[in-house]
């Protein structure tokens, strides 16, 4: 089961019952899961910059809270800074979405 899976069974059972559906309805997961993939839905996991790192120089997309701005941002275990070396706060990162250019 995928991640985007098992997050379609949480929210529909967090709803149930739903008045949106039938009580004999049934929603595909792994069917809606795909999908929605096809569409080009990624899920989004931040991560507590205080608690986990990402690899080494692995550029991702970090967010500082206390001015609430983004950057795309890599660690090279002293700053987090961009390709100019420009060095930002970050207080949660998260990994570039993946993007397919041949369609």
């Amino acid at each position: 089961m995928t991640d985007l899976e098992h997050d379609l069974e949480l929210s529909l059972e967090w709803w149930t019952p739903n008045p949106c559906f039938e009580d004999d309805a049934e929603v595909d997961c792994e069917e809606t899961a795909k999908n929605l993939t096809e569409l080009g839905y990624q899920k989004i996991v931040w991560h507590d910059a205080k608690k986990e790192l990402p690899e080494l120089n692995k550029y991702v997309l970090g967010y500082c809270a206390s001015d609430n701005t983004y950057a795309v941002v890599k660690w090279d275990c002293v700053d987090w800074s961009d390709d100019n070396e420009v060095c930002y706060n970050v207080d949660y990162w998260t990994e570039l979405p993946k993007i397919n250019l041949e369609k």
